[in-house]
C-alpha cells in the first residue's frame, strides 16, 4: 500500500441535533485528558493524525451504551459519484446517491468511491471511524444519522495526493455558528494550518466521527487485503431516514456565510 501524506487538510463538520437538546451533553466530552480544553499545560490525548481506529477504541474503553451499538450513518457525495461499503473482503455493489448504514462504534470502515467527474476512471478509498454515538429519542434513531458528506473539493484534494481529515461533531449550543444548514449542504470550516481538528472539535462540542479522505490506495493486484479493509467490520443496511417536519427560517443564513465567519476566521 502506498502512503501519500505530503500535506494534510483538517476540516470540522457540524452535526446539528434537531432532536432533544440534552443529547448534546448526554455523555459529555470524552476524548480529552481531564479538562484539557480549560487548563493550560494539560496534554491532549490525541495528536493531529492518530492512527485510524485509535480514538474509537479509546471511546469503547470508557464504557457506556456504545459497545455493539450500530450508529446510523448517511454517506453521500456529488451527483454521479458511486459509493460502496466493505463486505467479505471487497466492496458491495456500488450505488449512486446516499448510502444509509448502521456502523459499529470503534471500528474503521474503508469505503470505495468512484465516478468522480473531475477524475474519470479513478477511485478513492476514504475511511469512516465512528467514535461516539448520538442519543435521539427512542424509536427515532434512524431519523437522525451522522452525515458523512464527500464533497467535490475534498475528493479533488485527495485525488491530488493530499489527506483530508473531517471531524464531525455535535455542536455545543452555547458556541453554535450562526448559520442555517440548507438541505443537501453541510456546515464546515477549516481548522487552520497546523491545527489538530480533533482537539478543535472537542473544544466546540462532542466529536462523533472522523472521516479521512485520501492517503492510501490498494496495491495488491489480486484485490484489496484484509488489513487495508480493516477486517471488513460488520454493518447494517438501513432504509433512508424519514424526513422530519421542519419550519422554514424566514431569513436563513447561507452555509457559505457560516464557513467564512466560523471559529477558524480568527485563528
Amino acid at each position: 500500500m502506498s502512503q501519500r501524506f505530503a500535506f494534510t487538510v483538517g476540516r470540522l463538520v457540524i452535526l446539528r441535533a434537531t432532536f432533544v437538546a440534552t443529547t448534546l451533553v448526554a455523555v459529555g466530552t470524552l476524548l480529552a485528558a481531564p479538562a484539557a480544553a480549560q487548563q493550560p499545560g494539560v496534554h491532549y490525548r490525541f495528536g493531529a493524525q492518530p492512527p485510524t481506529g485509535t480514538v474509537g477504541r479509546t471511546r469503547l474503553e470508557q464504557g457506556g451504551p456504545v459497545q455493539g451499538y450500530f450508529q446510523p450513518v448517511q454517506i453521500s457525495g456529488p451527483k454521479g459519484v458511486l459509493i460502496g461499503l466493505p463486505e467479505q473482503g471487497d466492496w458491495q455493489q456500488m450505488s449512486e446517491g446516499a448510502v444509509n448504514a448502521g456502523m459499529l462504534i470503534g471500528k474503521p470502515y474503508r469505503i470505495k468511491v468512484a465516478g468522480m467527474e473531475l477524475h474519470p476512471g479513478r477511485e478513492c478509498y476514504p475511511t469512516i471511524e465512528i467514535i461516539d454515538r448520538t442519543y435521539p429519542p427512542p424509536g427515532m434513531e434512524r431519523r437522525f444519522p451522522i452525515p458523512v458528506v464527500l464533497n467535490t473539493d475534498d475528493l479533488d484534494l485527495a485525488m491530488r495526493g493530499l489527506l483530508v481529515t473531517r471531524v464531525v461533531y455535535i455542536e455545543d449550543p452555547n458556541q453554535a455558528i450562526p448559520g442555517t444548514q440548507m438541505k443537501g449542504d453541510q456546515l464546515w470550516f477549516d481548522a487552520g494550518p497546523g491545527a489538530n481538528p480533533l482537539l478543535e472539535a472537542d473544544q466546540l462540542g462532542r466529536p462523533v466521527a472522523i472521516v479521512r479522505i485520501g492517503g492510501r490506495v490498494p496495491t495488491n493486484a489480486g484485490g484489496p487485503d484484509w488489513e487495508f479493509m480493516y477486517g471488513c467490520p460488520a454493518w447494517q443496511r438501513l432504509p433512508p431516514p424519514v424526513e422530519p417536519a421542519t419550519v422554514p427560517d424566514v431569513n436563513p443564513v447561507p452555509a457559505q456565510t457560516a464557513r467564512r465567519n466560523g471559529p477558524s476566521a480568527g485563528r
